[in-house]
């Protein structure tokens, strides 16, 4: 997954078309059904924004937002 051929993409559509297909194949099922509802909750954060359109400070302020819910799980 080196290059988004369509740069308008969402994220949520990134996640369901691309990320989560290609992460199924390739792990077990048990590590997947683990990993799925964290994906989701990263994805209802993320959600309709375009992917080009997430800076770094996106990102830290939601890994703050965690850590100071105490949701460091996440962050691993």
């Amino acid at each position: 997954m080196n290059k988004i051929g369509n740069i308008g993409m969402d994220f949520d559509t990134f996640m369901e078309q691309l990320f989560i297909p290609e992460y199924k194949s390739k792990v077990q099922i048990t590590i997947l059904e683990v990993r799925i509802p964290v994906l989701k909750k990263i994805m209802n954060h993320f959600g309709k924004k375009i992917i080009v359109n997430i800076t770094n400070l996106d990102i830290q302020i939601w890994k703050n937002s965690l850590t100071a819910r105490g949701l460091r799980v996440f962050l691993s």
